[in-house]
């Protein structure tokens, strides 16, 4: 009898795999780039995943303030400005014609949160637009709660020519971990100085 119930567990484990254990979509499909302290702002930093066809998703990364600090998002427009709406990117054909052109530091967009703050959402790459995710209209949550799938903030296509220079000048994961442990090394550090007075 207990035999047959090792048996019968090893059957179990052989028909339901871990599914732990695969690799997910954006593992399988994209490579993460990142781009910290835009525009010289601490916590202003974005991961991009990039595809084999050259398409980029910007997304935040784990270190954007947004999602360090555990903020609540409350809204996002794609309003950047009076004359601006990335709504109105309208790519069309195998070279996306009609799309807006971003630089690496144009606004894709504006984060509301509920204590207030407001952050500015950066291409990091220059291309046009293809898309920006409406979802975050109606769920502005899944900018935090599924940052790189669900929750991606647009996609962007670079030219063909300045794909591999633009990839090269963003950090690799390696880089990004390396900057990431520095600056709680700095952090640390600083907490450590003890403050002083003049008497």
């Amino acid at each position: 009898m207990e035999s047959q119930e090792i048996s019968n567990e090893k059957l179990k484990q052989n028909i339901e795999p871990n599914v732990y254990e695969y690799p997910t979509v954006v593992e399988r499909y994209y490579t993460k780039k990142y781009k910290t302290a835009v525009k010289g702002q601490n916590g202003n930093d974005f991961c991009i995943l990039c595809h084999s066809n050259k398409l980029c998703l910007v997304t935040l990364a784990p270190s954007h303030s947004i999602l360090r600090e555990k903020k609540n998002v409350q809204s996002v427009s794609f309003q950047v400005d009076k004359k601006r709406n990335r709504l109105e990117s309208q790519a069309s054909g195998k070279n996306k014609r009609n799309a807006q052109f971003v630089s690496e530091t144009g606004v894709v967009c504006l984060v509301t949160c509920t204590d207030g703050s407001v952050y500015t959402i950066y291409s990091c790459v220059k291309g046009r637009l293809v898309e920006v995710n409406t979802r975050l209209l109606d769920n502005p949550s899944l900018l935090v709660s599924k940052p790189w799938s669900d929750g991606y903030v647009a996609i962007i296509l670079p030219k063909l020519q300045e794909y591999s220079s633009q990839m090269g000048a963003l950090l690799s994961p390696e880089d990004y971990q390396l900057h990431i442990e520095t600056l709680q090394m700095q952090n640390n550090v600083e907490k450590e100085i003890p403050e002083t007075t003049d008497d």
